[in-house]
Parts: structure tokens; sequence; C-alpha cells
């Protein structure tokens, strides 16, 4: 497992650090700390006007995962607001009116980046809103997985994979802390319980893959980050780059190598035609299981990461597994 940056100057909490180091031999990914990692979309601190002790600042998060995290930084006091809905897709539906004049009064944006939040990319190039914001695909040092073996795109859904989820908290601490340095303190320690938390999940993750040993084969398979981290690999996949549909030959491939291989699982996105998959999946004796990595049909708030991951990895381990 990738290593990340050790915790810098700026949020030290030493006994925190401690604590995971002491359990690193326990947890597929190295230790890792709570950090000061600014982005290259780090915060004008000219722009704007610094939320007072008795004012939190208000954050808009696009998606549910991300949502979660923040949530669980900024505590209590504060709720950052989800700027897409649960029925919606972030990757075409257009921001209506309300959603741009919510995003032109927050103090910072949230968002996963332009590989899978289109439109939120455009109106940023545009400058129809004026707004801080920090994108998931910028923060450094994370593990970025191409979509395909061609090298066209990258995975745009890192949060996945916990350490990178460890990485964006490092970030959106020092975020935060620019726009809001009152409250520093109060996100630090939120920030640094989350990142105990993370591991304590990453060890029960790697506890729940470790006696499945089979492969399975994935059509716009959304969850390698997930997979990949504990040791899991595809027999075969075909990804979607762009929404572009693949062309006839490679679904016939596709089919092919389904039966061929005799694999117990198809993953798949959940945004993608079920009747379709189903009819490939006739003769091959694979379970087709669909899976939503959003997490859209879970309660928003700072457990939803959590629930995430691990209804996500137990489904998965089982499907796997045969």
């Amino acid at each position: 497992m990738q290593r990340l940056k050790k915790i810098s100057s700026f949020c030290v909490i030493a006994l925190i650090s401690t604590a995971i180091n002491a359990q690193s031999d326990k947890v597929p990914g190295e230790a890792i700390g709570l950090g000061q990692v600014p982005s290259q979309q780090s915060i004008s601190k000219d722009r704007l006007s610094k939320p007072t002790g008795d004012r939190w600042p208000q954050v808009v998060v696009t998606n549910p995962p991300l949502h979660s995290l923040v949530a669980a930084i900024m505590g209590d006091q504060a709720s950052p607001r989800l700027l897409f809905s649960r029925q919606l897709s972030h990757h075409h539906t257009a921001l209506k009116p309300s959603q741009l004049r919510q995003l032109n009064g927050a103090d910072l944006l949230v968002w996963a980046g332009g590989e899978i939040e289109r439109p939120v990319e455009v109106v940023l190039q545009k400058k129809t809103i004026e707004v801080d914001h920090w994108s998931a695909e910028s923060c450094a040092g994370q593990r970025l997985l191409l979509v395909s073996d061609e090298g066209t795109g990258t995975d745009p859904h890192g949060w996945l994979d916990i350490d990178n989820a460890v990485c964006y908290v490092n970030e959106l601490v020092a975020q935060l802390t620019v726009i809001d340095p009152v409250h520093q303190g109060h996100y630090q320690r939120n920030a640094a319980r989350l990142i105990e938390q993370l591991g304590l999940l990453d060890h029960r993750l790697a506890k729940l893959f470790k006696p499945v040993s089979a492969s399975y084969m994935g059509y716009h398979n959304s969850f390698r980050y997930l997979l990949s981290r504990y040791g899991q690999a595809a027999q075969a996949e075909l990804n979607l780059f762009n929404e572009q549909p693949p062309g006839l030959r490679q679904l016939l491939s596709f089919r092919q190598q389904l039966k061929a291989t005799g694999v117990a699982c198809l993953i798949a996105d959940s945004s993608v035609s079920r009747e379709q998959l189903e009819q490939w999946r006739l003769g091959s004796g694979a379970q087709l299981l669909m899976l939503d990595p959003m997490g859209r049909a879970l309660q928003p708030g700072p457990q939803l990461y959590f629930q995430l991951l691990t209804e996500l990895a137990e489904q998965l381990a089982v499907c796997i597994a045969g």
C-alpha cells in the first residue's frame, strides 16, 4: 500500500499519530496522520471575510462520501450542505439556479473533480459562480488508477481507498483553517479522531477480504480502489471512459470471457443497464452485483462514509467468493 505524507508541523497531534502507528502492522495501509498539505487550489486569504467565533463557514459538498468526511471534520456545530440530491446524477445534471446561488453564497466548495462532476467544472471554468474550491482529484500524494490499460483517463472514485480519504482529510483541515482560523483546533481534533477511526475501518475491511481468493469480472467497475487495496484483482474488465459506450467487438469479447472464465461474480456500477448485463450473464453462472459507489441511498452525515465502505465490502466479498 502506498504511504501518504506524514503530518506537517501545522497540525501535529503526537498522541493520535502514536496510536495509529501502533496499529500499522494490523492494517494494510501505512499509518498516516493529520497534516497540512495545501493543494494547488489553495484558498485566497484576501477575498473572504473570515468567520468569527460566532459564525461557522458555509461549506457546500457535491457528493455524499466527501460530504461525510467534511461533516466529520466540522462536527456538530456546523453542517456542510450537500449540493446534489441523492436522486440526481453527478455526471450530466445541469446545476439549477438555486444551486448556483447556494455556491455563490458559500465560503468553500468541496467537489470530486471534473472527471466525474462535469457540470460543476463547467460553471467554475466559465466563472458562472465565484467561490473558493478544493477538489479531491487535486489531493497531493493520493493513489490514482487509470480507467483502462490504454492509459486513457483517471478513475475518479478515489474516495473508496481509505488512504486517499486520509489524504482528503489532511488537505480539508488546511483549507478550513485558512477560511476559519478561529476554529483551527476544533477541526484538528475532529480530523485526528476521524483518521483514527479510518485506520480501524481499514483493519476491519482487510480481515473481511483476507479469506477471499477468487477473481471476478467488472463492467464499468467503480470499485477498483476498494478491491485492489485488499488484493482483489479482476479476471477482466470493461470500463467506460467519459461515459462513451464500448464498441460491439469489446462487448462480444467481454461476454465470451464471462462465460469462459467461470468467475462467480460480475460487478457493475448501478448506473448502467441491468437488463443488458442480465442477458450477458445467462449461461455463465456468474452472479450480477450492481452497487452505488456514492451511497446515495444512505443517510448523509459523518457516518455515511463508514457505512458505505462497510456495506460495499461485505457484498463484494460474498459475491467474489461465490
